[in-house]
């Protein structure tokens, strides 16, 4: 299995915590959240278990944001 990483040029971890901290959707919260440690950590399984969600629903984070970048990590209402 391939090891899932952020390959879309990423705001810097900087950038991300500005996004965090701003932001009042809990659910976007928690995916700038998931992408900043992915960033940092580089490990789902990490990742995951210190937000307390499964690896899928990181894994599907990082597609999305690979796939369309920040607006892609919106959440269907």
């Amino acid at each position: 299995m391939r090891k899932l990483q952020i390959t879309r040029s990423s705001p810097d971890h900087d950038n991300l915590v500005k996004l965090y901290k701003k932001e009042r959707n809990q659910k976007l919260k928690e995916r700038y959240h998931a992408l900043f440690l992915m960033l940092e950590f580089k490990n789902c399984t990490t990742v995951a278990e210190l937000i307390k969600t499964s690896r899928k629903t990181i894994q599907t984070w990082v597609k999305l944001f690979n796939e369309e970048g920040l607006e892609g990590m919106v959440p269907n209402t």
